[in-house]
């Protein structure tokens, strides 16, 4: 009867309801699956950041420099090796260089290797434990395994530094001394070579002088015996060192307050170049991540910064690279700050002679002059600076702010003068004498390593990465929930529409 009155049956119309009404189902537990996600995905951020924060406190902790923490084991007594290299310059035509004003020709000897052991004697706290007192053990003992000879036998041809020195207080000062005594000096001085030959236990631990005693009767500041190295087997109370500990501001933990008795230093000439900026370097901030670093740099008397040059990885840890910078050494016209440390000479010395015993014409710099102006390496020949294997670094780990690798390299240069006035200068040409480079490095442990790892890293890294895991998982779930539960909600309204108009038609 209702097709010949010309209309279609109405029987599928339930079951397109039905399939809407299913559609719509879908999309409101997905609508549902995708707000639970989002917000387990705010309570997973949420574990994350307390987790993060309980475990910097954590690290804060043991990073103080309190009695009892790890890092005031490692800081007092550090069970991290220490080997310090002496390379020498032995001159090849010492007779050329002085009579005939040759270009001073050097072949490197070395390294001549000891095991260095610094200690903390006399440790005392403050009363809020803010700051630390000590006084510095630094003693060196041989390591032939790890020296190409024996530092008492081998012997090198090397310039004359307390000639050197003393001829240049004959050119400037000895005016000021009673005439008796300036005339026997000069004596004594006349009949000195530029060069001398001696063995290399001597250089570096002293030998007696015969002019330096001269001068001890001038001075009795001025020691009697000569030496590039010293040993402090039993450091003076009277002339401590402190530091802060970072109780109640982790960010200045190390850094120093006091060296050697001092709080400013009584060298340079500006209060800023005199003051004590940074750490001895091996303990810096936690957290401190790839910020400059400063250092006191106690070889030199001054501190300097390093910058961060690259990420590198020891012993299956991820640290944090910091060199530092050609223009810290730079001279004052390129780098103005250095005006303050006497830096008028070519870029890449340092000047020590305000700091020395007699004010010596003593300068520091990069080895082989890494970094330095071409006219320093060009006066010697065979000088061949790598970066590789001249410059200092150190390597961070940069949630503990510990320093688990370092290279600290210091190359120590007189400064000669031709002068017709005095013998034994009367040819040589003007130039910056290398005589020595020093490499101290350290390196954590394997079992340092590995029990920083079990304590520190792998926990933390699981807690971290099993969090971040959950949250990316929460995340995209809740993102294709939303998406399904827009999809059904696009198909029921499509669906409703063509039934709709699938009615109106019949």
């Amino acid at each position: 009867m209702a097709s010949r009155l010309g209309y279609e049956p109405l029987g599928e119309v339930p079951s397109a309801c039905c399939r809407c009404c299913k559609t719509w189902s879908r999309a409101l537990k997905a609508f549902v699956v995708g707000v639970v996600s989002l917000f387990l995905l705010g309570v997973f951020g949420a574990v994350y950041y307390a987790v993060h924060i309980i475990v910097n406190e954590k690290i804060a902790e043991g990073a103080v420099l309190v009695n009892g923490t790890l890092a005031e084991k490692q800081w007092q007594s550090p069970e991290i090796p220490i080997y310090t290299k002496f390379y020498f310059f032995d001159v090849d035509n010492p007779f050329e260089v002085q009579k005939e004003g040759a270009k001073p020709s050097v072949t490197q000897r070395g390294p001549y290797t000891y095991r260095e052991y610094k200690n903390k004697l006399h440790v005392r706290w403050s009363e809020n434990k803010t700051t630390v007192s000590y006084c510095l053990q630094d003693y060196f003992v041989f390591d032939r395994s790890k020296s190409v000879g024996d530092v008492r036998e081998d012997q090198i041809t090397s310039l004359n530094l307390i000639l050197v020195t003393v001829l240049d207080v004959i050119h400037q000062k000895l005016h000021f001394f009673p005439e008796k005594v300036v005339t026997e000096i000069i004596k004594l001085a006349t009949n000195e070579e530029l060069f001398m030959k001696r063995p290399i236990h001597d250089l570096l631990w002293g030998y007696d002088d015969t002019l330096l005693k001269l001068f001890n009767k001038l001075d009795s500041q001025i020691p009697k015996s000569f030496s590039l190295q010293h040993n402090v087997s039993t450091p003076d109370p009277s002339k401590p060192c402190q530091v802060y500990t970072g109780v109640g501001d982790t960010s200045r933990v190390g850094q120093f307050i006091e060296w050697n008795g001092v709080t400013k230093l009584p060298y340079w000439k500006t209060d800023t170049a005199n003051t004590l900026k940074g750490t001895e370097g091996f303990l810096f901030k936690p957290g401190n991540g790839k910020e400059r670093i400063y250092i006191f740099v106690d070889q030199i008397f001054r501190s300097g910064y390093f910058d961060y040059s690259g990420s590198s990885e020891i012993k299956g840890i991820s640290v944090n690279r910091f060199q530092m910078p050609d223009k810290e050494m730079a001279n004052a016209s390129v780098n103005p700050a250095n005006a303050a440390y006497y830096s008028n000479g070519p870029s890449g010395l340092g000047n020590m002679t305000p700091c020395v015993p007699m004010n010596a014409p003593v300068f520091s710099s990069k080895p082989h002059f890494l970094g330095a102006e071409s006219i320093l390496r060009e006066a010697v020949a065979h000088l061949r600076p790598n970066r590789s294997l001249h410059d200092s670094y150190l390597d961070m780990e940069p949630m503990t702010g510990a320093v688990f690798r370092a290279a600290k390299r210091l190359q120590i240069n007189v400064k000669i003068e031709r002068n017709s006035d005095i013998v034994q200068l009367q040819h040589v040409p003007s130039l910056y004498f290398p005589l020595f480079w020093v490499e101290e490095t350290a390196e954590i442990t394997d079992d340092l390593a590995d029990q920083f790892k079990s304590e520190l890293l792998i926990p933390t890294t699981v807690a971290y990465d099993s969090l971040i895991a959950l949250m990316v998982a929460a995340g995209f779930t809740s993102v294709v929930c939303f998406l399904l539960a827009a999809w059904f909600k696009f198909s029921h309204d499509e669906r409703g529409l063509s039934v709709s108009n699938s009615t109106v038609q019949r």
